[in-house]
């Protein structure tokens, strides 16, 4: 201690088993061995910054779980659409090894110690079953450098500096850029047809472009009969308004500022496959187009998958064969929901959809001027580009139509 340097001091927290400790204003029981561990390790880095335990100063850490759920009820500016995927981060794999902590007693040694417990996949849910993956290590980090740059701004504490530190271990993968080439397509959709439900968000996912959660969790109540264009000049000459039919609105209040969502002139086979979805008649039904129950959103999406590649997988090897190639020499390239939309995109690009206008078909964020002083939707031009879409992929699916010309590779 700072009174006697070099004098150790000793502090009885209580007697074995039934005595009570009362720290950082939570009660621990003597008889629990870990929370006693905790809160002699908190009362230890008290000490090694020059507070004494016995008379503690009136400014504390705070508790790790009292801090976590003051940062995640925050208020904030605009809403968080993935706050539920950070609360399960924290609830699943951060608070049942740190509850007990302070939060300034976190050192990178126990950050790295909990992102390896958590990449070995030994986080030991309530079942008893084992959870943790590399990458969900890698989103937790994330997660808690957020936290700790919440705390240290807020921090009365000038000293004290986040645990997360830079490391090359944890950094981001490169992107994406999966793209499913046409014979992938084809045995896609086929396959597809199949699969119910399911297998018709797919299909839409793809004729759409949009995120898959957003596909997936579509409204009735968002599928509009018409949306007026105002009046505008194309090509030197004057439109007067008019009406673009069957579109689909997709935007939410929570949407995040920084992922765009605007509206989807539906292709006439995007629609046919919409109605063609069997309406559940449910009590209390909530509206959503692709669903089992009337009450939510289809469910179990990694089984579906399964059986989906399963399928698929099948219709390339039957393709093979009908062209005279050998089906065991087919090579199976696994594909996730997200690379429809870059799939998408892909196809748009082939049939020479102007870039800025597929940008604009994805709901991507315009630049910053541009979004700040340009408000129109270019909803008839959308229209045109999702039209040559469902085209390109019908030709795929069912063969060249009349007005394509295959070329002849050159020798």
């Amino acid at each position: 201690m700072r009174d006697e340097p070099g004098v150790p001091k000793y502090l009885k927290l209580g007697r074995y088993p039934n005595d009570v400790v009362t720290y950082n204003e939570h009660e621990y029981t003597c008889s629990d061995a870990d929370a006693m561990r905790n809160v002699a390790r908190g009362m230890r880095n008290a000490a090694e910054k020059g507070e004494d335990p016995r008379r503690p100063s009136q400014r504390s850490t705070g508790n790790f779980k009292t801090e976590v759920k003051r940062y995640l009820t925050r208020p904030q500016e605009d809403p968080q659409r993935t706050l539920y995927q950070v609360e399960r981060i924290f609830e699943r794999y951060v608070l049942p090894e740190w509850s007990d902590r302070d939060v300034e007693s976190i050192e990178k040694n126990d950050v790295a110690t909990l992102l390896t417990k958590i990449a070995e996949g030994k986080i030991k849910g309530p079942n008893g079953h084992m959870f943790g993956t590399f990458n969900v290590a890698r989103a937790t980090r994330v997660q808690l450098s957020a936290f700790y740059n919440w705390y240290v701004e807020g921090s009365n504490n000038q000293k004290f500096r986040s645990p997360i530190v830079k490391s090359q271990n944890w950094k981001q993968p490169k992107g994406r850029e999966r793209v499913l080439e046409g014979d992938e397509i084809r045995a896609l959709w086929r396959a597809a047809a199949d699969q119910g439900i399911y297998g018709a968000v797919v299909r839409t996912a793809l004729l759409t472009m949009q995120r898959f959660h957003k596909v997936s969790t579509m409204l009735r109540d968002d599928l509009k009969d018409r949306v007026k264009v105002p009046t505008r000049k194309v090509d030197g000459e004057w439109i007067h308004e008019f009406e673009v039919e069957d579109v689909w609105d997709p935007t939410r209040n929570d949407d995040p500022f920084n992922k765009g969502v605007s509206l989807v002139p539906l292709s006439p086979l995007a629609r046919e496959l919409i109605d063609a979805v069997p309406e559940v008649d449910a009590e209390n039904a909530e509206g959503f187009v692709f669903t089992l129950t009337g009450k939510g959103p289809l469910q179990g999406w990694s089984k579906m998958k399964k059986a989906l590649d399963k399928a698929m997988l099948a219709e390339l090897k039957s393709q093979a064969k009908k062209e005279g190639r050998d089906p065991n020499r087919v090579q199976w390239k696994s594909w996730q929901h997200r690379d429809l939309r870059r799939t998408a995109r892909t196809l748009m690009a082939r049939s020479e959809v102007p870039s800025d206008i597929a940008e604009l078909c994805m709901g991507h964020v315009k630049k910053s001027v541009e979004r700040t002083y340009d408000k129109h939707d270019y909803l008839d031009r959308k229209q045109v580009a999702f039209k040559r879409l469902a085209d390109h992929v019908d030709m795929l699916v069912h063969g060249t139509p009349a007005n394509v010309t295959v070329l002849k590779p050159r020798r």
